[in-house]
């Protein structure tokens, strides 16, 4: 088996490869070919990129493409809800990781929901126009056994909230339809690690003067129930719920009581606190949607209010940084999402493309080299790329201490491979990579005499 193998001989100084992270369009650009609205995105588990919108095209009916590598192509048919018009298009992967699920509100049917799933065609999900009236801004999650869970505001209850899930082959309500004293906006729904649902939503309480305040609300086994307050901040837009594995709890919002900032809070069990101080946007954000890593870091994805771009920030553990910049310009229906293997996604209806869908995602890309003082080193990786197993072996000209660490695309630390003091001579140990998700990592080899880095591939 080849082994692919960078020796470094200097006296003093060794060149080192960087690397920065940039952003590529996925495929081309405005690839919709059409007006695209109600613009969202999804990422099976080996890493293929969904997306799905309302299509000019096909009379605003349903429409789900995916990405294969090289171009974009139709899931199915085109307008899968056609004739009929669709609003509120939203895709997800179910925990197999490989089916994708459609929500739609069908406009030639009242605009009630209707769930379809995709395996070798476009099937409906129990009970087709499931909803009893409008079901607008609706949002779907599956729980740890795979149970498919959706929200909306209910049209046949007072635009209030109702939540449903999936029983047998049919939709049957969750807790009470309708079962928020108010109207309400924006649902946003997940499925926490042991089960239990939550939803962030506004609430359009008449006493507000017309503003709406943030609601967070979690089924207790018998009925919904606040999360430490009926108001956790004023006036509100677009709130983006995503739980942890450890169960914590974050939503991220717009605020419109500071100048439309974004503003990320997470819950811990009993209060309410705020992740970065009270803003995790420079400027107004639009159409904010929180996402965590792998590791449970924060992001979240927004439209600036000043710079007309897509723009994304990540929480550092002190503050929020931006995601490296791009020239994406979205005009609407911005989603964001983290595929398994850390790299971040943006779709978004593209204001320099007539309003067409596009997407982009954030890579490394080497970006030169730097000097740094060094004796001798070599560091290799092989198989490169690989599926189960990489040998990684590396050589010291004399005892140091040595760290040897896993990073993945985002520069988020997945694994600790060594960190101890080892003798000259050369090194070998066998890294187990089966259970890491396909994409690009870097291996960071850290010494008393200098550093290496070599990027490696894992693929499925």
């Amino acid at each position: 088996m080849k082994k692919f193998i960078l020796t470094l001989n200097v006296m003093v100084f060794v060149s080192v490869a960087t690397w920065a992270q940039s952003w590529n369009y996925v495929g081309s650009q405005g690839f919709s070919g059409g007006l695209a609205e109600h613009v969202s995105i999804a990422v099976d588990s080996s890493g293929t990129p969904y997306m799905t919108y309302s299509s000019h095209l096909d009379g605003f009916a349903a429409t789900v493409k995916k990405f294969n590598g090289t171009t974009w192509k139709t899931v199915g048919v085109s307008g899968i809800s056609g004739p009929n018009q669709a609003t509120f298009t939203r895709i997800a992967i179910a925990p197999d990781g490989t089916t994708p699920y459609l929500v739609y509100s069908d406009g030639d049917h009242g605009y009630k929901a209707t769930v379809r799933k995709f395996t070798t065609q476009w099937d409906t999900v129990g009970n087709a126009l499931l909803s009893a009236g409008y079901a607008y801004s609706t949002s779907i999650a599956f729980a740890p056994d795979a149970t498919p869970y959706l929200s909306y505001e209910d049209g046949g209850n007072e635009y209030k909230l109702t939540v449903m899930k999936l029983s047998g082959n049919q939709w049957i309500t969750f807790g009470t339809a309708g079962f928020t004293p108010n109207s309400i906006g924006r649902t946003s729904l997940a499925i926490a690690p042991d089960g239990t649902p939550y939803i962030a939503y506004m609430n359009s309480d008449p006493n507000w003067g017309g503003q709406s305040n943030l609601v967070v609300q979690k089924f207790n086994g018998t009925t919904w129930e606040v999360l430490a307050s009926t108001s956790v901040h004023d006036a509100v837009q677009n709130p983006s719920i995503a739980i942890a594995a450890d169960g914590t709890v974050y939503v991220g919002f717009r605020n419109d009581d500071n100048s439309s900032k974004a503003t990320v809070m997470k819950y811990s069990g009993s209060a309410w606190s705020l992740v970065g101080g009270t803003t995790a946007s420079t400027n107004a954000a639009y159409y904010p949607k929180m996402s965590l890593s792998n590791n449970g870091t924060p992001y979240i994805a927004y439209l600036d209010g000043v710079t007309s771009t897509a723009t994304v920030m990540k929480y550092n553990g002190s503050e929020w940084t931006a995601v490296s910049s791009n020239t994406a310009t979205p005009t609407n229906y911005l989603d964001f999402t983290i595929a398994k293997n850390g790299t971040l996604y943006v779709g978004f209806q593209d204001y320099n493309r007539s309003s067409y869908a596009s997407l982009i995602k954030n890579v490394i890309t080497g970006t030169g080299t730097k000097m740094v003082q060094s004796s001798k080193l070599a560091l290799s990786a092989y198989p490169n790329p690989s599926r189960s197993e990489i040998a990684v072996d590396y050589q010291l000209d004399k005892a140091s201490d040595v760290n040897l660490k896993l990073y993945n695309a985002l520069g988020e630390l997945q694994t600790i491979l060594v960190s101890k003091n080892e003798d000259a001579g050369s090194h070998t140990l066998h890294c187990n990579v089966f259970q890491l998700p396909q994409g690009a990592y870097v291996l960071d080899l850290q010494t008393t005499t200098g550093s290496q880095q070599q990027k490696i591939t894992i693929i499925k």
